[in-house]
């Protein structure tokens, strides 16, 4: 395999539950050394297409390929075991009677026991948990699970590291130290990875590239920037933070909505829309319209403040600092065209 082919492939794939479309027409690649992270709602098909990838789900229609070998399709169905992927569920999934070294130890294949245990204890150093070596999992944080778990998962060498939600059991502030380390270890080892979250913020921060999951179909696939700078539609719009829904329409190349007038060249003129402009988008000031303030919030480094327009329009504003207006307080509300975006009624 050259460097510029994918590690993994998935060719129109497409898998039901008896009537229930799970995947329907599936093609996305993971390149080598990249992270990307299939991101949406519960039951849009995100875990189902990891499962076929990892072989605990048997293809219907498609091909996934992995390091240059087809491993589902075209009359052949690999067992999870010799796809050469590691792998890292929710509940981590360690062997309780086990020690550390011991669950490590347990997916090197072809090696005698000296071999294995040096395997072990190099990945264990790697991923700093070389010290609970001969420790049992249930003498372990969550975070250190976690980590044995990666260790695990990365000692056979896997040209392909498949994660499913592994950090959603974590407490908030471990999550992200955990999340930050995964990465850093991934990238060391070169591996590269398909996570998958329901989490947006988790795909943003993890992520090279961010597919977007709905009903089974792709909504979008791009680097995190793209995804949240200029999505390709509301329902992407709306799972990567809340936006300010007005409706308009097109009229000589421009829509004009509650808050002022927005610059579009799409769609056509008379074209019913909606534009969506994010919380982080308005501001107040000297300029734009008049809105009465109903209420206010703070949330530590920005105020969530929601207000009313003189035709009777509410929208909401995150806005800096920790003293925002108060109820009842008159003011001005402008937006950032560039957080502003357009969409044709579906």
């Amino acid at each position: 395999m050259s460097d510029t082919t994918p590690v993994l492939i998935f060719d129109d794939v497409r898998h039901r539950y008896g009537q229930a479309v799970a995947v329907d027409g599936l093609s996305l690649t993971v390149g080598v050394g990249e992270v990307v992270c299939l991101v949406g709602p519960s039951g849009c098909g995100k875990s189902t297409t990891l499962r076929l990838a990892a072989g605990l789900e048997t293809l219907q229609h498609g091909r996934v390929s992995i390091g240059g070998r087809v491993v589902a399709g075209e009359g052949r169905s690999l067992p999870p075991e010799d796809r050469n992927t590691g792998m890292v569920f929710q509940d981590f999934a360690l062997f309780p009677h086990l020690k550390v070294i011991d669950n490590v130890m347990f997916g090197v294949r072809g090696k005698d026991a000296a071999d294995k245990r040096k395997r072990a204890e190099r990945i264990l150093d790697h991923v700093g948990m070389a010290r609970y070596a001969q420790t049992f999992p249930h003498e372990l944080s969550g975070g250190e699970q976690q980590r044995v778990a990666l260790a695990r998962a990365l000692a056979p060498r896997p040209a392909l590291m498949l994660l499913d939600e592994p950090f959603s059991g974590l407490d908030t502030q471990l999550r992200d130290s955990v999340r930050d380390d995964t990465l850093s270890i991934l990238a060391e080892a070169g591996t590269p990875a398909l996570l998958v979250t329901h989490d947006p913020r988790e795909a943003m921060r993890m992520a090279d590239r961010v597919a977007v999951m709905r009903s089974g179909r792709l909504a979008q696939v791009g680097p995190p920037a793209d995804i949240y700078g200029a999505p390709a539609s509301l329902f992407v719009a709306r799972f990567f933070g809340h936006v300010n829904e007005l409706r308009g329409t097109v009229q000589a190349n421009s829509v004009e909505t509650p808050l002022g007038r927005l610059p579009t060249t799409e769609p056509a003129l008379g074209a019913a829309v909606t534009v969506g402009i994010r919380n982080e988008g308005l501001f107040l000031g000297d300029t734009g319209v008049p809105a009465t303030v109903l209420s206010a919030r703070v949330l530590g480094p920005y105020s969530v403040v929601e207000l009313v327009l003189a035709d009777g329009t509410t929208v909401t504003a995150h806005v800096p600092g920790t003293a925002p207006p108060g109820p009842d307080d008159k003011v001005n509300v402008d937006f950032d065209r560039a957080q502003a975006f357009v969409f044709e009624e579906e």
